[in-house]
């Protein structure tokens, strides 16, 4: 479904088919709402809907779809870049399957990170560039002691990095540009 003209929301009747194991539907011009629902997919293992116009619940303070796919418990990679998404990523990001690998949600316009996405240990690749992220980099962050890929560049960070990060010996691509670190 990726790379054509689809718009209007993305249908939630796409959690009935409960052995899908990929939704790749990037690069359309699906709105609104992310549907809830897709996270009753079990056997989900890709989202893909990057590069749309899709937004959260207006008013939640926390980017309530992370929380959704805390259920989907063999999901490798999401890739939510390139949307409308905001507000804080939600604390339960760091509840989300061992086996989550590639987390994208690079520009968006989310304001902070929890301390909680270090549970996250299996992470390979993590994409936070380009939204609105203040505060410092969470010191607990050499905890994800599985991380390659790291980008933080195009944010409002700001302090010193954190020692924490030098434990990263699996590391080979930090971008923290564009930032206001010391």
């Amino acid at each position: 479904m990726s790379d054509n003209n689809f718009d209007g929301p993305f249908p939630p009747s796409f959690s009935n088919a409960t052995s899908l194991q990929t939704i790749s539907a990037g690069h359309n011009k699906f709105s609104g709402l992310i549907p809830l629902e897709l996270g009753s997919l079990a056997q989900l293992k890709g989202l893909y809907l990057y590069r749309n116009k899709l937004t959260n619940v207006p008013g939640n303070r926390e980017l309530s779809i992370i929380t959704s796919f805390t259920n989907c418990q063999l999901l490798e990679e999401v890739d939510l870049s390139h949307n409308l998404l905001n507000d804080i990523l939600s604390a339960f990001v760091g509840n989300l399957t061992t086996t989550l690998s590639k987390l994208d949600l690079s520009s968006n316009q989310i304001e902070g990170i929890p301390l909680s996405l270090a549970n996250l240990t299996k992470l390979i690749a993590l994409g936070l560039s380009s939204n609105k992220i203040k505060g410092v980099i969470p010191l607990n962050v050499g905890q994800m002691h599985s991380l390659q890929v790291l980008f933080l560049d195009n944010n409002v960070l700001e302090g010193p990095i954190p020692l924490s990060i030098y434990q990263l010996v699996r590391m080979y691509d930090f971008d923290i540009e564009l930032n206001m670190l010391i």
